[in-house]
């Protein structure tokens, strides 16, 4: 697998795998229908690929994005923090237990009207 490098605004991004087809049906099995074997699977496939992609510096801590406190109890889960902990398992190092709070929910991509 290849990362792909893009921008937004001038700030660089990575994608492992594209938004669509296959990858989009996990994604959303993961976050939709309590995927936490697929949040496992992919947090390891992630973690392996950051290993061996040269322009990817390891940090000293995940700090997975915290969901909107609503959002949260809907779920009953947090994607990314499965993601993380995942990862962690592969990189060896930790996920942050907090410090980060969404103060206000966001528009789910699928549900915004973009102009």
């Amino acid at each position: 697998m290849q990362w792909k490098k893009s921008e937004i605004h001038g700030h660089p991004y990575y994608s492992l795998l594209p938004y669509q087809g296959y990858a989009r049906d996990l994604i959303h099995k993961m976050k939709f229908q309590n995927g936490f074997a697929i949040a496992a699977a992919l947090g390891r496939l992630v973690g392996f690929a950051l290993r061996e992609e040269l322009g990817v510096q390891r940090s000293g801590v995940l700090l997975p994005v915290p969901l909107h406190s609503s959002r949260l109890q809907r779920r009953g889960f947090n994607h990314a923090r499965l993601l993380a902990d995942s990862i962690s398992e592969v990189w060896r190092l930790p996920v942050s237990a907090g410090g980060m709070v969404r103060l206000r929910p966001t528009v789910p991509p699928e549900r915004a009207v973009r102009v």
